[in-house]
């Protein structure tokens, strides 16, 4: 996979792969107790702003910074405690 990255663009640098990030992720997620609102079907708020997080890794370098910009802000679920839990969860992500 290295090699079609440097053979599209030979500036570009790997770091890391997307399933250990989301996996990492996940374990984050776990620890701050925030699985069973990723895993809601219903109110699915939280799962999507999880994935877009998740799916940070797979943006163009230069529209990273713009995107975490937008998404440093957890959606609110109107429960202090599970609001807490998602900007614990986004503090871990900015400064990991």
């Amino acid at each position: 996979m290295s090699w079609l990255l440097h053979r599209v663009s030979e500036d570009a640098v790997l770091r890391g792969c997307a399933f250990h990030f989301r996996q990492a992720i996940l374990r984050r997620i776990q620890h701050e107790g925030l699985k069973t609102q990723y895993e809601d079907k219903e109110d699915t708020s939280v799962r999507n702003w999880i994935k877009r997080l998740m799916s940070l890794c797979m943006l163009p370098t230069f529209a990273i910074g713009y995107a975490w910009e937008w998404l440093q802000q957890p959606p609110s679920t109107g429960n202090d405690t599970m609001d807490a839990k998602l900007r614990a969860l986004a503090s871990y992500f900015g400064h990991t």
